[in-house]
């Protein structure tokens, strides 16, 4: 199987898959700190805090609002992101649909955009009163109301079943050749690789990357099992301190004969 680069001819290439991982990092912390203000119009102010909190930090939000009570001003908070160098998003995979995260933001167009729609035809319609004179009273105003979300409700179908027939018929293509990409750590070209396999023991996929998803494994059940024997001696060895430190033996010259 050749890895060589078309280009300058380098044995330095890398997966693109492990160009695109290295280059990621995602970050996730969780600050807290202790005041001392309170009674219970501390309890109060923090209460409603405290119960926007609940989903993130469960219970605990609770009682930090109940030590507002007490005089104690507590607050948490957590944080994440994502951070990217240039290389890691030029050798980024094909990009997937989304289903859920387009049905919701196509839930939001529908409002949104149905709304104002609507107020434009009723708008018109008033307008004009003498367009369409076969409508009249409420089948105008049923018209002038239905017709920018039926619109907007079109397009949301219509965008879900193109990303559907993309995930089925361009996608699985295009990942395919992103899995059997490699970049030359020398000059810097992508080529393909067809005879290379990158699939595993398990379904190494893009959009599962940072789930098991992305590095494809090979160990198998029996070898896992034989590796998994290994645990008890491992503890018994290494966290019971029944290992030794090898000893060291300094070299010693030889002693020089006595020519006297």
């Amino acid at each position: 199987m050749d890895f060589d680069c078309p280009n300058c001819h380098s044995h330095q290439v890398k997966r693109l898959a492990l160009v695109w991982g290295e280059g990621l990092s995602k970050t996730r912390s969780t600050t807290a700190g202790v005041g001392l203000m309170g009674g219970l119009g501390g309890f109060l102010k923090n209460l409603p805090f405290a119960l926007a909190l609940l989903p993130v930090v469960g219970l605990a939000a609770l009682f930090m609002s109940a030590l507002s009570f007490l005089g104690v001003f507590t607050s948490v908070g957590k944080s994440w992101g994502t951070s990217q160098n240039v290389l890691s998003a030029e050798a980024k995979p094909p990009y997937r649909f989304r289903f859920w995260l387009y049905l919701f933001r196509g839930i939001l167009f529908f409002f949104v955009a149905g709304f104002i729609s609507a107020l434009f035809v009723k708008s018109w319609f008033e307008a004009h009163p003498g367009s369409l004179p076969w409508l009249a009273g409420n089948a105008r105003l049923a018209v002038g109301l239905w017709s920018g979300p039926f619109a907007a409700l079109l397009l949301v179908i219509a965008g879900l079943a193109l990303g559907l027939w993309y995930n089925r018929a361009v996608w699985p293509k295009r990942e395919a050749v992103w899995q059997r990409s490699f970049s030359c750590q020398r000059c810097g070209t992508v080529f393909a690789v067809e005879d290379f396999s990158p699939v595993g023991l398990n379904a190494v996929r893009s959009d599962r990357a940072g789930k098991g998803g992305l590095l494809p494994v090979a160990t198998d059940a029996a070898r896992e099992e034989e590796i998994e024997a290994m645990a008890d001696s491992d503890d018994h060895l290494l966290r019971k301190g029944k290992v030794r430190a090898p000893k060291v033996v300094q070299f010693q010259p030889p002693a020089k004969p006595d020519t006297n």
